[in-house]
């Protein structure tokens, strides 16, 4: 088993620690791969933990675009944490079903979230839950990370929201507007501009 572990690539290795359901034996033998790679994974963690800081909102979207990456429709997750924003994709908008075995995390997506706003990073082991969004972002598609630094404005309404960088729309989503004071009040906590958008008239 660790002859062929040892053939995969290190995002494959690292995506089968932290995200994917493994035996016992399995998880063992990636484990040990994992930190003759990477180091104690506590010390990894923790680069990780501190560029995504802490989460301080998770909401549900929909009809999301990330535009960063070559990606369909899909629905899941917003993250505003302390450093920056993410998405955790849980399906695809047009076939939630397809979605969940293609792209996104299935039913780990919300329990992923969940965790994020609960675990502090203080240790490791083998736990899905510690994996900060910056880690995650990096070995899986489906899992965006922004760093607050790379974001220009974000644009926000009842119905619909934005995240710009570099002058480009980066993320766009459906939501709802019971969101709309929290994005707010977290770009103004962040000192990033943000920019009220009006309800859309066939939505209202």
């Amino acid at each position: 088993m660790r002859a062929a572990w040892s053939r995969k690539t290190d995002d494959e290795l690292l995506h089968a620690f932290f995200l994917e359901e493994l035996s016992d034996l399995g998880r063992n033998v990636v484990e040990h791969l994992v930190i003759e790679k990477v180091g104690p994974l506590d010390a990894y963690v923790a680069r990780f933990a501190s560029e995504q800081g802490k989460v301080l909102a998770t909401f549900p979207v929909r009809g999301c675009e990330v535009t960063a990456r070559d990606l369909p429709v899909m629905w899941g997750y917003f993250v505003l944490a302390t450093n920056g924003i993410g998405f955790v994709a849980e399906g695809l908008e047009e076939d939630s079903v397809a979605g969940l075995l293609q792209f996104g995390l299935g039913g780990l997506a919300a329990g992923l979230v969940a965790s994020l706003a609960q675990t502090k990073h203080a240790s490791v082991g083998a736990s899905i839950a510690a994996a900060p969004l910056p880690l995650l972002a990096s070995i899986e598609q489906s899992i965006v990370w922004i760093g607050r630094t790379q974001i220009d404005e974000v644009l926000w309404g009842p119905d619909f929201g934005e995240v710009i960088c570099g002058g480009e729309r980066v993320i766009c989503a459906d939501t709802t507007a019971r969101f709309e004071d929290i994005v707010r009040s977290w770009a103004e906590a962040h000192t990033i501009p943000f920019a009220a958008l009006e309800a859309a008239p066939l939505l209202r």
